[in-house]
């Protein structure tokens, strides 16, 4: 049961808990499901709705139990399920802002509240961002340019013309999930990259080469872009040439970097030893460079609940 409990600061309180999970990725979701097996008290806080990354895939192909695969967003209606029947509180639009650790206790703010949450234990898995943007839109009114597909192949994009700048896995899957259906079939996609060098799995740029809707170019980078209510116009160097390209979408897939920006400095410099003192675990892509995959990611939320447990010996209701 969550409570209400005293930390310092003039006498203010705020709800308080056991353990806390930061973000309902497959890591997120992974753990409360355990904590809630054990008969812990768990609370689970989510900005987005929940399934993280796997909004943006096309298709998972390489998590047990599936042989044939699953398209992301099915999955992540699954682990829904699974995190809703095992009774785990969640809740969405849930922005943490901050998190510092005083008194025994982690303290968690949002925009709204700096000490909106409290709790013991602390699991951050609140995936990554994307790196900045090579060149700064324009205008961002008009919701042009993306770091992401989630909301394209959500509303139902069709017969547009996207340009994609990357040339590792996401820009390759990306492609494909915009052309993956008789609707998003109609989508002409240019995947941009600004090196000679693919760094995608080998199935994806065979899936590419073969997809007569995707156009690859390789040592090509975006000189100027402008922009209109209608079309995002693409300045663009390529060897030996200059040209143009109107777009309706430009999507940025040029790596990522751990969203971690909320912790205090003070947490910073203690976060090697409350890691070791198994009071704080990052878990999922927050922690794991480019071994992004669902599959790792669930096993760490699984493990760092184990490892919570074992200081709560007796289940609790």
């Amino acid at each position: 049961m969550m409570e209400t409990g005293e930390i310092d600061m003039n006498g203010s309180t705020w709800p308080k808990t056991d353990i806390i999970i930061i973000g309902a990725g497959p890591a997120g979701i992974a753990a409360g499901i355990q904590l809630r097996r054990y008969g812990l008290d768990v609370l689970v806080l989510e900005k987005d709705s929940p399934g993280g990354l796997l909004h943006e895939a096309n298709f998972v192909e390489n998590y047990p139990g599936f042989p044939e695969g699953i398209s992301g967003t099915k999955l992540v209606s699954l682990l829904i399920d699974h995190l809703d029947g095992a009774g785990v509180r969640r809740f969405t639009d849930i922005e943490i802002t901050s998190v510092d650790y005083r008194d025994g206790s982690f303290i968690l703010g949002t925009s709204a509240d700096p000490r909106a949450y409290s709790s013991r234990f602390l699991v951050i898995a609140t995936g990554t961002i994307p790196n900045p943007q090579a060149i700064p839109p324009v205008s961002d009114q008009w919701g042009r340019v993306l770091n992401g597909v989630r909301d394209l192949i959500k509303g139902g994009i069709g017969d547009c013309t996207i340009a994609i700048v990357g040339g590792g896995d996401a820009a390759f899957d990306y492609s494909l999930g915009l052309t993956r259906n008789d609707e998003l079939r109609k989508n002409t996609i240019h995947i941009l990259n600004r090196s000679s060098h693919v760094k995608c799995l080998p199935l994806l740029w065979d899936r590419a080469r073969n997809n007569e809707r995707i156009n690859y170019h390789k040592d090509t980078s975006i000189i100027r872009m402008t922009a209109t209510k209608e079309t995002l116009h693409l300045l663009l160097q390529s060897p030996g040439r200059t040209w143009e390209l109107e777009t309706d979408y430009l999507i940025y897939a040029i790596g990522r970097r751990p969203n971690l920006d909320f912790l205090s400095n003070t947490l910073r410099e203690r976060l090697d030893d409350l890691r070791k003192e198994g009071l704080l675990y990052l878990v999922g892509d927050v922690g794991n460079g480019i071994h992004r995959q669902a599959a790792i990611a669930v096993g760490q939320g699984i493990e760092a609940a184990m490892r919570i447990a074992e200081i709560f010996p007796e289940p609790k209701e």
